[in-house]
């Protein structure tokens, strides 16, 4: 009489089966936990990739923007405290008979000011157009880089104007109007003197106070 093999296995044979089953499935088990950790680690990967690629996008839209409005460079206007608007952007002062119209702008490097002066009164007014100075909010003095106008007609210095002349002054001071990624603070408000203001020889003191919009 013959008897089935797999009865006649004896127990150790069965618990060598068992553990050989085991170690199978211990292995399969390792090998998905592998696969994935591995799988895992790629999609850590491609999303890494993904940020870093966001991150260098929104880097390159920022440095184009700033180059785009360096270069069109379409600037801040300056209004003037307790003047009166005279057209979009000039603003009109009248003190001591003399009237001056002021057009304030920030740009990219520099501050940009443009006086019309006005004598209001009887008597001649003598104006150095030298003396025209411009102050941050800081209290430092700007460094004017540009030249002074007058009408063609007036060649001397200083300039005299009899009632109802206008002069007109150019001044451009030079300015860094960025502080890192926004506008340059110290640039908020700026306070511009006119020194060389006479009339009968007695100085005629003009300040006026510039805020950008």
């Amino acid at each position: 009489m013959v008897r089935d093999s797999c009865c006649s296995r004896d127990p150790g044979q069965k618990q060598a089966l068992v553990i050989l089953a085991q170690g199978d499935d211990s292995a399969r088990w390792a090998a998905e936990q592998q696969a994935g950790a591995v799988r895992l680690d790629a999609g850590r990967s491609a999303l890494d990739v993904r940020r870093t690629r966001e991150m260098m996008a929104t880097f390159v839209l920022l440095v184009a923007s700033l180059l785009i409005t360096a270069g069109c460079d379409p600037g801040w206007r300056y209004h003037v405290l307790g003047a009166q608007i005279v057209d979009r952007s000039g603003y009109r002062l009248e003190s001591h008979g003399i009237g001056v119209t002021i057009h304030g702008s920030l740009l990219s490097a520099d501050i940009s000011i443009d006086l019309e002066l006005t004598n209001l009164d009887a008597g001649p007014l003598s104006i150095d157009t030298n003396l025209v100075r411009a102050v941050d909010a800081r209290g430092s003095s700007l460094r004017m880089i540009e030249w002074y106008r007058v009408p063609e007609s007036i060649s001397t210095m200083p300039v005299v104007l009899g009632f109802g002349e206008t002069s007109r002054v150019q001044r451009t001071f030079a300015a860094n109007a960025f502080a890192g990624l926004r506008r340059n603070p110290n640039l908020r408000v700026i306070t511009l003197f006119i020194d060389g203001i006479t009339r009968g020889g007695q100085p005629i003191p003009f300040q006026a106070t510039l805020e950008w919009e």
